[in-house]
């Protein structure tokens, strides 16, 4: 299969590139931040990168939280975690900042009054309707216990973590997406988790080494399905999606085949990417190999991070754009459904 989808990229000729941008032109970005009123920093909690947990950052999320027909921005922090974080360096945990798009390029700072400071060691959020009352609701992903906030419709959020028991509370939570899996019309849940953590391996004789993601066991991912009354259910291994060893860092959710129904495209570190293809009852089967979205051009699973989709080369299929430590890849979507990675012949391995 990896030495079939190389002679079929280079029979196929260089993909379409954008034209050069005209000398003069300018930057195409501006950072507003401080005009905006984004007054977030991230607590790091150490005086150092000391083990792998440390290495990863934080992220948030982008939602229209108050329905005003403006997107608002989340952001999470880290806070103490024993014996990950340094004692004496974090204090008093930062919160989580929740900040309202006034609709003129600036932002207020609502998370007092929305409710959503949060707790824990925070590393990403997600949002959906998934009580389907027409408010999008947020759940945050944390090494150790996630939580669920619902949004009230007023402004303010309520805390139903526990009531709806989606809190993975032994996980490594580093992603999540939340998508209707089986299409009974509630959203249902995915959670990435990344590895089993021992807090005796980080170092203190030699400050930055620590070991690497293959010195861990994986974690695996934990599936919730939604019973629409306002709970859900572990149901990882009922709907297939259970992946012992695997270390997760994001996931995607979109509809890789066009049957009506969603799949999950699941980036590992240093452990081989998955495509989970959906039945349309909410059971999945994970076909990366058989694609070639598992591993590189070369046939490596380097430690992939994030996942993005988009359509590259306007042919109306989506394709998939990993990074990694070093170059990345750009599966691109070929007519008979595989992938093929055109990161080099696109010119990307050589610009990143």
């Amino acid at each position: 299969m990896i030495l079939a989808a190389a002679i079929e990229a280079l029979a196929a000729g260089p993909l379409p590139v954008l034209p050069p941008v005209p000398a003069g032109a300018g930057d195409w970005f501006e950072d507003v931040t401080a005009r905006a009123g984004i007054r977030f920093v991230h607590q790091f909690c150490h005086d150092g990168i000391r083990n792998i947990l440390l290495s990863n950052g934080a992220g948030g999320a982008v939602f229209d939280y108050d329905g005003d027909g403006w997107m608002d921005i989340y952001l999470v922090n880290w806070g103490p975690l024993e014996g990950v974080t340094k004692k004496g360096f974090c204090g008093e945990r930062e919160p989580n900042r929740l900040y309202r798009n006034r609709g003129d390029g600036t932002f207020e700072d609502v998370t007092e009054r929305a409710g959503l400071a949060g707790a824990g060691f925070a590393n990403a959020a997600t949002t959906g309707d998934f009580d389907n009352d027409g408010h999008e609701d947020l759940y945050v992903v944390c090494f150790g216990a996630n939580q669920l906030y619902r949004n009230r419709g007023d402004g303010t959020f309520e805390d139903v973590t526990a009531r709806a028991g989606v809190a993975d509370a032994k996980g490594t939570g580093i992603s999540a997406t939340f998508l209707d899996a089986d299409r009974d019309g509630w959203l249902d849940l995915y959670v990435v988790n990344y590895l089993t953590f021992d807090p005796a391996t980080i170092s203190e004789q030699n400050p930055g080494a620590y070991p690497g993601p293959l010195a861990y066991p994986g974690e695996a991912d934990v599936f919730f399905r939604n019973r629409g009354d306002g709970t859900f259910e572990e149901a990882t291994r009922p709907a297939g999606l259970f992946a012992p060893g695997h270390r997760g860092m994001s996931v995607s959710a979109f509809d890789h085949d066009r049957d009506g129904d969603t799949d999950l495209y699941v980036s590992n570190d240093d452990t081989p990417n998955g495509l989970w293809l959906n039945d349309g009852r909410g059971r999945f089967t994970e076909r990366g190999l058989e694609l070639g979205v598992a591993l590189n051009s070369i046939g490596e699973a380097p430690g992939s991070m994030n996942a993005t989709l988009g359509d590259v080369n306007g042919d109306g299929w989506l394709d998939v754009f990993v990074t990694r430590f070093g170059y990345g890849s750009l599966y691109v979507r070929q007519p008979g459904g595989h992938y093929v990675d055109e990161m080099w012949r696109s010119g990307l391995g050589r610009l990143t």
